[in-house]
């Protein structure tokens, strides 16, 4: 008998297919849908929370916590504040991200050079914080193009 270890098993979380969660008694609505997560926003827009989609999923959320308390100070300027919740969400700061319209007219300029090359360098996947700061907001494509 021929016996195989089997380590791709994805369950889906339960969160993965809702419209609004609760964290911490506060609903967030949901926002967008990545490779391995779903995003969701607090009504205030001010943060957001990433939910794995499936179990095997939880790694990203584990290590995009773990890399920004690694962070200098330099580099946080240029990353979404991150932490790790109870439960294995991240929240993060919220975003005004390029693929959300609201955001060209929330911000009422062009990109810089500087701010272009910065999101290319993410692959695009980056936003404005509430002060204009632009940053990145996934650890996977930070500065790695």
């Amino acid at each position: 008998m021929k016996i195989e270890e089997v380590s791709s098993v994805q369950v889906r979380t339960v969160e993965a297919d809702a419209d609004v969660i609760l964290v911490n008694g506060v609903p967030f609505f949901y926002k967008n849908t990545g490779n391995t997560r779903r995003v969701f926003v607090n009504k205030e827009k001010t943060l957001v929370v990433k939910v794995p989609i499936t179990t095997l999923d939880q790694q990203y959320n584990d290590n995009e916590a773990q890399k920004w308390d690694e962070f200098s100070d330099e580099v946080r300027t240029q990353f979404a504040e991150t932490k790790l919740l109870e439960g294995g969400y991240v929240v993060q700061e919220y975003l005004h991200t390029m693929d959300d319209p609201e955001t060209e007219n929330w911000l009422g300029r062009n990109m810089t050079m500087s701010e272009v090359r910065f999101a290319l360098s993410c692959r695009n996947e980056v936003g404005y914080d509430a002060n204009g700061v632009l940053k990145c907001y996934d650890y996977d494509e930070f500065k790695k193009y």
